[in-house]
C-alpha cells in the first residue's frame, strides 16, 4: 500500500510509507502577501485537528461534488485581500470568496491556475472522498481557525474506505494556512500525477506549487504547475 503520509517527505515517486502526518505552512508577514514570494514555506509533523462539533457539508461517498458558498467565520487575508467566505469540492480544492454572492467552486476538478481566482489545492485534479466533508471554526477571536476536513480522501476514483483524512486550516489574524494530510492513498491500479498549489492568478508570483522530495521545495515564479507522482496502491 502506497501512502501520502510522511513525518518528513521520504519520497520514492511520491510513494510514501510512513504513518504520520505532513503539515504545509504558508505564512505571510508585513504587507499581507501581495506576492507568493513573500510567503514562508515550512513542513513538519502534526496531528490532525479534532472535528468535534463540526458542521457537515456532505455525507457519504462523493465524486465531483461542490459546496455552496459558506462563511469562513472571520476575515482571512490572502495575498493582500480580505476573504469572508469559501467553497470546496470533493476533489480536494477550495476557493476563497469576498462575499456570499460569489460563484461557488462547483464539482468539476481544478488542475491549473486561473486568472483572478483564488484556489487552494491540497491535491489538484480528479479525486474523491468516501466519508463526507465537514468544517469547524474553533478558538476565540482574534485567534480563530477554520478547519475543513475531507474524510477518507483518496487520489483517483476507485472507492476506498481506508484512506486517511485531509484538512485545510485557515488561521485568523496571521494569514497562515496549513495543508494537513493523513494516510492519503492513490486508490487506482496505476500511477496518478497531481499537483499541490495555492494561487490567486496565473501570472508569476501570484501562485506557488510544491515539488515533493526528500527536501520539498516550492516554486513561486512559474505560471503553471509541476505535478507529483502518486504510486498505485495495488
Amino acid at each position: 500500500m502506497k501512502l501520502f503520509t510522511p513525518n518528513r517527505f521520504l519520497v520514492r515517486n511520491f510513494s510514501l510509507i510512513c504513518s504520520l502526518l505532513i503539515v504545509l505552512f504558508f505564512s505571510v508577514g508585513k504587507g499581507w502577501g501581495q506576492s507568493t514570494a513573500n510567503y514562508a514555506f515550512t513542513t513538519g509533523t502534526s496531528s490532525l485537528n479534532t472535528m468535534t462539533g463540526s458542521t457537515l457539508l456532505v455525507t457519504g461517498n462523493k465524486d465531483d461534488w461542490g459546496s455552496a458558498v459558506v462563511p469562513i467565520g472571520f476575515n482571512f487575508i490572502y495575498m493582500g485581500i480580505i476573504y469572508s467566505h469559501f467553497s470546496v469540492n470533493s476533489n480536494g480544492q477550495v476557493r476563497l470568496h469576498t462575499s456570499s454572492g460569489a460563484t461557488a467552486i462547483g464539482g468539476a476538478n481544478v488542475s491549473t491556475y486561473a486568472a483572478s481566482t483564488v484556489t487552494l489545492a491540497l491535491v489538484a485534479g480528479d479525486n474523491e472522498v468516501n466519508n463526507g466533508m465537514s468544517y469547524l471554526v474553533s478558538g476565540i477571536a482574534p485567534n480563530r481557525k477554520l478547519i475543513i476536513e475531507w474524510n477518507q480522501f483518496y487520489v483517483s476514483l476507485t472507492d476506498n474506505s481506508i484512506s486517511g483524512n485531509m484538512q485545510l486550516v485557515l488561521n485568523e489574524g496571521t494569514g497562515i494556512f496549513e495543508f494537513q494530510y493523513g494516510n492519503i492513498i492513490n486508490s487506482a491500479s496505476s500511477t496518478r500525477n497531481r499537483s499541490i498549489f495555492h494561487s490567486s492568478g496565473n501570472t508569476a508570483n501570484s501562485s506557488a506549487f510544491i515539488t515533493v522530495g526528500a527536501t520539498p521545495t516550492i516554486n513561486t515564479s512559474a505560471t503553471s504547475t509541476i505535478e507529483n507522482t502518486f504510486d498505485a496502491s495495488v
